[in-house]
């Protein structure tokens, strides 16, 4: 099968199309930087993307490409990829003769973790990155996805050996000593670790049609996460133990962090935000993921293991 993936240069893209190649398909990245595996192009550019579909010819086109948010403030070069890129897709998907099937990736920050959506077209998104993943979903829906099969996933958080800088914090923070549980409640957290979530992906490209046409999925583990033996785990492999801060005094240190912020204080470890974002629970349902590819391969302790050795290597 010949399969585009736009945006193939990060985290995710690179190991997607490691994993696609090994299964015996045909793939080429479509990414603002130029590489032996991508072709050079802007999906804000409406000719850019429409000559790397009729040069290439894909049956499948996997829209990884985005503008995403990971600092948790607005990016100041907007979210055009995330709207304007996806509408041109669509465009350059609808003249297509060789596009079969888009999978439209958007994000779980749709909606704020912890709610609740009553439909697939329910939205209460995170900030301006939320809102441009929500009016790119809706631009698919509006589209018909350009005429072609479609199924919009929103992944959830990313993990494992190559994750980017952002991610690597926490573990950091866990080896040095810094990182401190709040609490003593089990937290609950639907992950994706990067191995399960690309042989997802390459699930989603050849499915029956039935399973995916129309539809959004959540792609997330099988198993969530338990926060504290998720990093527990990590501490162990650092040689490493992690305390215990009561949730009353990290209150404290949050709203000190938040009046820091105020004065001008620079790159706060710790605020309000972050502590709710810790103390947050979500797990989403993975009945649809699993009835096509069956449920994650592997564990979240493999998961912990294979990270963990890749992170004391780099």
């Amino acid at each position: 099968m010949i399969i585009l993936v736009t945006g193939g240069s990060g985290f995710l893209g690179a190991a997607l199309i490691r994993n696609l190649r090994d299964g015996g398909h045909t793939v080429l990245g479509f990414n603002r930087t130029l590489g032996p595996d991508f072709i050079s192009g802007d999906l804000t550019k409406s000719e850019s993307i429409e000559q790397a579909v009729n040069i290439f010819s894909p049956e499948v086109i996997i829209n990884l490409a985005s503008q995403t948010d990971l600092g948790g403030t607005d990016s100041k070069f907007g979210y055009s990829a995330n709207t304007v890129g996806v509408q041109n897709l669509v465009d350059a998907v609808s003249r297509s003769p060789s596009v079969r099937r888009v999978i439209w990736v958007s994000s779980q920050l749709v909606n704020v973790p912890g709610y609740q959506p009553k439909s697939d077209k329910d939205y209460n998104p995170v900030g301006e990155y939320g809102k441009s993943k929500m009016t790119g979903e809706q631009i698919v829906r509006s589209c018909d996805g350009g005429g072609k099969e479609w199924v919009i996933v929103r992944p959830t958080t990313v993990w494992g050996a190559g994750m980017s800088p952002h991610y690597m914090r926490l573990l950091s923070m866990i080896q040095k000593g810094i990182y401190f549980h709040v609490g003593n409640k089990p937290l609950y957290k639907s992950y994706s670790y990067i191995d399960n979530l690309v042989y997802q992906f390459a699930c989603l490209a050849t499915a029956d049609k039935a399973l995916i046409h129309g539809k959004t999925i959540y792609l997330a583990d099988s198993e969530p996460i338990e926060l504290r033996n998720w990093c527990n785990g990590f501490a162990a492999h650092f040689g490493k133990s992690i305390p215990t801060m009561p949730k009353p005094i990290a209150q404290l240190l949050a709203k000190a962090g938040d009046l820091a912020g105020k004065t001008g204080v620079p790159r706060i470890p710790f605020n309000s935000l972050r502590l709710n974002n810790i103390l947050t629970e979500y797990v989403f349902d993975t009945s649809m993921i699993e009835a096509i590819c069956g449920k994650s391969k592997i564990s979240n302790d493999e998961g912990v293991r294979r990270t963990a050795e890749w992170f004391l290597q780099h």
